[in-house]
């Protein structure tokens, strides 16, 4: 019985650290809204996460990999 216990723990304390780290990138976020202003934040922002997926930090859905590669597709053929 202990052992679920402490697994449920552990999975709680995951789950709280994840929700902490969200809360802090939001609030980054914002912070460079106020700032820099939304258009450049946006753009580091959207940089940011590009390098952090290029670097191997995370894994693209497939619907996300079919969508960007119909959108290629349909950039070539109007390029054509």
């Amino acid at each position: 019985m202990e052992t679920r216990e402490n697994e449920r723990e552990v999975r709680l304390n995951a789950l709280t650290y994840r929700r902490i780290a969200g809360a802090l990138v939001g609030v980054a976020a914002a912070v460079l809204m106020l700032l820099i202003g939304f258009w450049k934040a946006l753009l580091v922002i959207v940089l940011g996460a590009l390098g952090w997926w290029i670097g191997g930090g995370c894994y693209l859905p497939m619907f996300v990999l079919r969508w960007i590669s119909n959108l290629l597709n349909k950039r070539r053929e109007r390029a054509e």
